[in-house]
């Protein structure tokens, strides 16, 4: 794993019980709460839809994930190729069931930034 980030505070537990959550900055290394703001991220509740920009001009892309913790299973993948852009996706999430949510940076390889809880 890298220290690519760290970033995002998920307040989620699944479905039509996840909460929404605005726009929150991913650093390059949130492991130590240091380095430059490379993208974000926001969950919308309707319609459990995850949005992911790319905020840095650096040739490497932004991708955030929501694995199932059990099977370790990818269930939604959000990638945001190139500096301004950004990328949605959606998925219904099980509310009875916890999650993982991952972040990649470029080929940087992926960081855990949060755990959801039924």
């Amino acid at each position: 794993m890298t220290a690519a980030c760290a970033a995002l505070l998920v307040a989620t537990s699944g479905s039509a019980q996840a909460a929404s959550w605005d726009f929150k900055n991913i650093q390059q290394n949130e492991t130590l709460n240091e380095g430059p703001v490379i993208g974000s991220a926001k969950w919308t509740d309707a319609g459990d839809k995850l949005t992911v920009c790319d905020k840095r001009a650096d040739g490497k892309s932004v991708a955030v994930y929501v694995v199932n913790r059990h099977g370790h299973k990818v269930l939604l993948k959000v990638r945001a190729l190139s500096k301004g852009k950004c990328a949605s996706g959606t998925k219904d999430l099980d509310e009875n069931k916890t999650y993982e949510w991952w972040v990649s940076h470029g080929n940087d390889g992926d960081d855990l930034i949060k755990i959801s809880k039924p």
